[in-house]
């Protein structure tokens, strides 16, 4: 993602699209979790529960809520990058995400993924151990997938 301008703002209804790709669907597996993120001036929950996330734009607050789990302030591609699991917290907090409670939590919300390892951060055009297992085991022998 490039840098904005300086004078570019965003706005956190902008993540209801991402948050809606990457957590799509109802997976019950997903653990019941509260995450604040903070990009600027604006402010959004994102809520996993009963399996399904959503997340909700909200005024700036002085505080974070009483009890969010996880709470993530800095630019909005990082915390995307974070979100999606091409970051890890570690990552993430190296690059300037400001990053309060276990992000490692995240990866939680995305059972069907490979948890990242600590330090390590997915690369563009990587695959997952997960995806990479499922292309070898696709493959017939003959060098052609099936």
């Amino acid at each position: 993602m490039v840098r904005p301008a300086s004078d570019d703002s965003f706005r956190a209804a902008w993540l209801a699209h991402p948050v809606s790709v990457l957590f799509e669907g109802v997976d019950e597996r997903r653990p019941a979790l509260i995450v604040e993120v903070r990009i600027g001036d604006e402010v959004a929950t994102i809520e996993s529960r009963r399996g399904k996330v959503t997340l909700r734009p909200e005024p700036l607050r002085a505080e974070p809520l009483p009890s969010p789990d996880v709470v993530l302030d800095g630019p909005p591609d990082l915390i995307l990058g974070l979100l999606a699991g091409y970051l890890d917290p570690r990552d993430a907090a190296q690059r300037g995400v400001a990053i309060t409670g276990d992000a490692r939590r995240l990866a939680r919300l995305r059972p069907n993924l490979p948890l990242p390892r600590e330090g390590h951060t997915q690369r563009r055009g990587q695959s997952s151990p997960a995806v990479a297992s499922s292309r070898s085991r696709a493959n017939t022998g003959s060098g052609r997938l099936r």
